[in-house]
């Protein structure tokens, strides 16, 4: 977080330090019972929006990452009062500590593997970004934010990641022209998420000045899928007297969530209770002016804090599901029996923003469960060659909440830093809730530690199969605060991430700056595409230094993991299938669960759909159909505008009598016809047959010409022996062959 803006008050940070150190007194500061506050109506704020130049046009501005005489941009943390409460009496159930490793076969290693934004003379780093890709050109982007500095890198290529823009400061690329504190200051606490469901990015960070009271979150929305493009920026007002800390979003389809710490600027900065926000989705997607509908709990309890949003990854929810917000205590926080996972539902009228609720009266949860009980009473983390410490953060959740639908049932995955052996050892507590219509319940949960090092700061996510990775900072006495993962497959023993761990990058430096901050979130994030291979990003050194860290982004997928859940690994066509997922031919037949259904046949409407879009690309829309072209394809009949494309390009001229037979199966005989013509027009003309590729098709069969250059041309080489089966229906397996093998896709 960088507050260089603001050294006229470090004699405040410094008269504040031992109240809000984590080292500080054990005194309570909770507020009184729910029952004696009133009631509070949610807050409402409209931004107007402002469109930035394209983002390729506007010149970076770069902090030398290796100067030495740049002022250090850093605070204290400012620290929840309920983790202070009985600082001496945290527990541990020694039967958390998960006791099996390794055995699984291992985790993959990294495919894309590559430094990030590096030191730009704030501390901590805010290590996050997320993957993304533009439907129109098929590319794949990283965009990564960390404190001040952004830079964005196609992917495409993961083993030869290019970067395109940056580094810059994130408030120069993104709210240049704007006016107003989001242009003028860069302060950090940056989130950058990409909105699958609209193949858009949202960016944000708070900006401040606290001698006045100031405090806005600045939000920033690409217009397309291409980052290099235009942004809409909008400039929230938060408050004038309380600041907006460790913001937090979630992405969902009735508004991007915001968690928020609040602090009390007219207070010494004094604990003011968690701030729960929604910001307009839909509007900020038009480029309109967007509403900010703000609950501020803290203003009824200050008992709670350290929430998280949930965060969307595959497919939506239903239509209406709430947002759910969580927070783990301890019981020696809030005085639980066990230890407690609490959920809010976050329901949003944009209509009637009153209407609007965030969990039951007076802003109780709705939901409380009990987790296995662990010990966040955790020290900061050791390291070698020094004496300095690292800040291990303990009294929240760490980012993100991921959240998943599968149909039957929803899940949430997280994570928090723990004391794993009741002497200091650092580890991380991860949990998947389950929700089967019931409400939410805890599936499982365990502790990671499973050696004398220490693991802290760590990030978690689940893929489209159900596998989980957990990305880390790993670090002793012995070994430099380094970067790795680890995981687990459903058929896992539950509790237990068994599929041994992997070093991203070894680190080969300790961090020697007295303030002890060491970053204050990681990211795991999934490839919307594939919905399977991780992207993680998190600091290390690579060497010992007050504050020259760096930053390392990785990918990596599992060996179990296939897009489609009737496609496992392994099965008939499955590589061919996942090619023509990437190349945006089709995303399946349905999308909860996510299913391709490969031995389905293909239909002539169908296939019109995936001739043309092999032939122009992903994006590729026809024009609108008349109804005129076959007397079986009227206006309304599902492909018709791509039916009478098909014939415009003359590809087909239908199945006789003025009919297209648009429900018929294709057969692999016109199927050969099809697919040659889509790939040299139809001007094209087969040499003629000579009736000895496939003892199926002699020399005066349907098709026979077709056949037999299908062949020779390698897209398809029978249906087994010296057979071609003509007269078989397509189905969506073989198909996907046909087309990956005819459009050369990747």
């Amino acid at each position: 977080m960088n507050t260089n803006r603001f050294w006229s008050i470090t004699c405040l940070f410094l008269a504040l330090a031992l109240l809000i150190s984590p080292l500080g007194g054990t005194g309570s500061a909770m507020a009184a019972s729910n029952a004696e506050q009133p009631a509070v109506s949610p807050k409402v704020v409209v931004a107007e929006v402002s469109v930035s130049q394209p983002l390729s046009s506007i010149k970076p501005v770069v902090t030398d990452q290796g100067a030495v005489d740049v002022p250090l941009n850093l605070r204290n943390r400012l620290t929840m009062p309920k983790a202070k409460n009985d600082i001496s009496s945290g527990t541990f159930d020694p039967l958390a500590v998960q006791t099996i490793y390794g055995g699984g076969g291992g985790m993959p290693l990294p495919t894309a593997n590559f430094d990030g934004v590096g030191a730009s003379g704030s501390l901590p780093p805010d290590s996050n970004g997320d993957i993304g890709y533009d439907p129109a050109t098929r590319k794949k982007y990283y965009m990564q934010w960390v404190n001040t500095q952004l830079q964005i890198w196609e992917v495409t290529n993961p083993l030869a990641p290019v970067s395109l823009y940056g580094p810059t400061a994130g408030n120069v690329a993104l709210f240049s022209g704007m006016g107003g504190i989001c242009q003028t200051n860069n302060n950090g606490d940056p989130i950058v998420l990409y909105d699958h469901l609209a193949n858009r990015w949202l960016a944000s960070q708070f900006a401040f000045t606290f001698a006045p009271g100031n405090f806005h979150q600045c939000i920033a929305v690409s217009a397309t899928a291409d980052p290099l493009g235009v942004w809409y920026r909008y400039d929230f007002l938060y408050s004038t007297s309380i600041f907006n800390d460790y913001s937090k979003f979630g992405v969902w389809p009735d508004g991007y969530y915001m968690s928020v710490n609040q602090f009390d600027n007219n207070n010494g900065l004094a604990w003011r209770g968690a701030g729960a926000v929604v910001f307009n989705r839909t509007a900020m997607l038009a480029g309109a002016a967007a509403m900010m509908i703000y609950f501020d709990v803290g203003a009824v309890t200050l008992n709670y804090g350290g929430m998280l949003p949930s965060d969307l990854d595959g497919p939506a929810p239903a239509a209406g599901t709430p947002n759910a917000f969580s927070e783990w205590d301890d019981t020696s926080w809030l005085g639980d029996a066990q230890d407690t996972l609490r959920i809010w539902n976050f329901h949003v009228d944009w209509v009637t923003p009153a209407n609007s609720t965030f969990g039951l009266a007076s802003f109780a949860p709705n939901q409380l469960i009990s987790t296995s009980d662990v010990d966040p009473n955790l020290a900061d983390i050791v390291q070698p060659g020094t004496a300095q410490r690292l800040d291990s953060i303990p009294d929240r959740l760490m980012y993100r909440l991921q959240y998943r639908n599968f149909g039957s049932y929803q899940t949430l995955v997280g994570n928090h830093s723990v004391d794993a052996n009741g002497a200091d050892k650092g580890g991380v507590h991860w949990f998947e809730l389950r929700n089967s219509g019931a409400g939410w319940s805890l599936y499982q949960d365990g502790v990671y530690a499973p050696d004398t090092d220490s693991r802290w700061m760590g990030s978690v996510a689940m893929d489209t199969s159900g596998d989980i990775a957990l990305g880390y900072s790993v670090s002793s006495g012995t070994t430099s605060p380094s970067i790795r993962y680890t995981g687990r497959y459903p058929a896992d023993p539950l509790g237990s991430m068994i599929q041994g761990e992997v070093s991203m990058i070894a680190g080969a430096g300790s961090q020697t700056h007295s303030s002890g901050r060491w970053g204050d979130y990681s990211m795991m994030a999934v490839d919307p595409l594939d919905d399977c291979t991780f992207w993680y990003t998190q600091e290390y050194y690579s060497a010992t230094s007050s504050a020259s860290w760096k930053t390392r982004i990785g990918s990596f997928r599992t060996p179990v993991c296939s897009t489609f859940v009737d496609v496992p690994v392994g099965a008939f066509a499955q590589t061919y299938i996942e090619s023509l997922n990437t190349a945006g031919i089709t995303g399946g037949c349905t999308t909860i669960p996510r299913n391709y259904c490969p031995n389905t046949s293909v239909t002539r409407a169908q296939m019109a759909i995936f001739l043309l879009r092999g032939i122009h690309g992903a994006t590729y829309s026809p024009p609108a159909a008349t109804g005129t072209v076959f007397t079986d394809v009227p206006i309304g009949a599902f492909g018709a505008a791509w039916i009478e494309q098909l014939f415009a390009e003359g590809i087909t001229g239908g199945c006789g009598g003025g009919n297209y037979c648009p429900n018929a199966s294709v057969t692999r005989a016109e199927m050969a016809i099809f697919l040659l013509r889509a790939k040299y027009t139809s001007a094209y003309a087969p040499p003629a047959a000579t009736g000895t590729v496939f003892t199926d098709v002699p020399i005066g069969a349907f098709a026979a010409a077709w056949i037999e250059r299908l062949a020779a041309e390698g897209i398809t080489s029978g249906c087994g022996g010296t057979l071609y089966c003509p007269n078989a229906a397509v189905t969506r397996a073989q198909m996907a062959v046909f087309l990956v093998r005819t459009f050369s896709l990747p």
